[in-house]
């Protein structure tokens, strides 16, 4: 499974605009069909269509193609003009690739964390080998690089819930979009391969980062439990769940 989005710089944003003297809507109906993939239009100055093309080209050698979901969309802060985000299952050595660079938010735990290859083998057999059930663990990759990880939990089909969750590897990756841009993946990839329709996800009081890509994302304030999380050091903190509910119109 491969759920990607392939972000360029947006210069346009009237999708009237001509590229290469066509409707900006034609363009990406003729670049859909010659690449055979699924996309999502954004309108781009005409001076940028051919570098998309060209860098594509020129990173992976050929387009990626037949890919479950492929978005153009704006670039968040932070991002170049070609950056490429994957969610897809880890191989074992991108798991331990992940976790050798991890470094906790201490806002979140503030205890230490070191690097254990032999834990880290078992960890990944344990989330990746079937035994654990309703649950799908995923990596989130920038440019082929593993940024982060990603985790479908109580996926319940029949009542199309599941709740999730998200850490990304460290400081120089947060602030960018990335994770926001991999929650919306997995979203996509969880209503297409599950039916999911329903996500609910949390986080403790005093991450309003946190906070702030629920509400950015849709998602709805519903329950507040007071001290439902302790910490290392004895803190307690509120723990805030957020409930999204994907309408027809966006599934």
């Amino acid at each position: 499974m491969i759920v990607s989005t392939f972000a360029v710089k947006a210069n346009a944003v009237n999708t009237d605009s001509p590229v290469f003297g066509i409707s900006v809507d034609t363009f990406h109906a003729i670049v859909a069909d010659f690449f055979r993939i699924e996309i999502t239009p954004v309108a781009f100055a005409a001076a940028d269509a051919l570098t998309v093309i060209k860098d594509a080209l020129s990173m992976f050698g050929h387009f990626p193609k037949h890919l479950p979901c492929l978005d153009y969309t704006t670039p968040s802060k932070g991002w170049s003009s070609l950056d490429w985000i994957e969610l897809r299952t880890f191989t074992e050595e991108e798991y331990h690739a992940f976790f050798r660079r991890y470094q906790p938010d201490p806002m979140m735990d503030p205890s230490h964390f070191r690097y254990n290859q032999e834990q880290i083998s078992r960890s990944y057999i344990y989330n990746h080998g079937g035994y654990r059930e309703n649950y799908e663990h995923l990596g989130v990759f920038l440019n082929h690089e593993p940024v982060g990880s990603f985790q479908l939990k109580r996926i319940d089909r029949q009542k199309k819930q599941c709740e999730f969750g998200i850490i990304l590897r460290d400081d120089s990756v947060k602030n960018k979009g990335i994770g926001t841009e991999a929650i919306r993946l997995g979203m996509k990839h969880a209503t297409d391969q599950y039916g999911i329709r329903i996500f609910i996800g949390d986080t403790m009081g005093r991450n309003r980062r946190m906070m702030h890509v629920f509400e950015k994302l849709g998602f709805s304030l519903a329950e507040t439990v007071p001290d439902a999380f302790e910490l290392p050091d004895g803190t307690k903190e509120d723990r805030y769940v957020y409930i999204k509910k994907i309408t027809e119109d966006e599934g």
